[in-house]
């Protein structure tokens, strides 16, 4: 367990808690990161991270292989963008942002850069390559293979480019 204002751990963390103001270690492996703004600049790999924001992968140092691989990031705003993968449930007050992710994205924002599998919900959806299934007030995807389900739905293969109600790609 770390406990401190600011709680940083260069290169690996191991360890059950950490927890500070700011929480954060280049690659962290434990099973919780609690703080206003937690952070895994390279990796994560435990149950979550809470706080109002969540970091993983920030550093530019070297992104291949780097991941998140936990149950859950909750706060104000979530991002796992620059990492190879996440795998998490994402729920966020404002917004959440990843590159590869697989799970569920839940928020009035949800944006994936790359490939998202599993669902997204909320206001404004929006991925470049979705496989599963967007519920929200506009849902985007440049390929969609699945579902989108809003007032206002694009897809770049989808039934219509544009379609309200419902669109489906595949």
């Amino acid at each position: 367990v770390q406990v401190s204002i600011l709680s940083y751990t260069y290169d690996r963390f191991w360890g059950l808690l950490q927890i500070g103001l700011i929480a954060d270690a280049e690659n962290m492996r434990g099973l919780l990161q609690v703080g206003l703004i937690t952070g895994a600049e390279r990796s994560f790999i435990g149950l979550g991270q809470v706080g109002v924001a969540n970091l993983a992968g920030h550093s530019k140092r070297d992104p291949a292989g780097a991941s998140f691989i936990g149950l859950f990031q909750i706060g104000l705003v979530n991002f796992t963008t620059d990492l190879e993968k996440s795998i998490a449930i994402q729920i966020s007050a404002i917004f959440s942002a990843s590159t590869t992710h697989y799970g569920l994205e839940i928020g009035p924002g949800n944006v994936c850069k790359k490939e998202m599998f599993g669902a997204q919900i909320g206001i404004y959806n929006r991925a470049v390559i979705m496989r599963g299934v967007q519920i929200g007030i506009y849902n985007q995807a440049d390929e969609l293979y699945g579902v989108q389900i809003g007032l206002i739905n694009k897809a770049g293969n989808g039934m219509l480019p544009y379609f309200p109600v419902f669109n489906v790609g595949w």
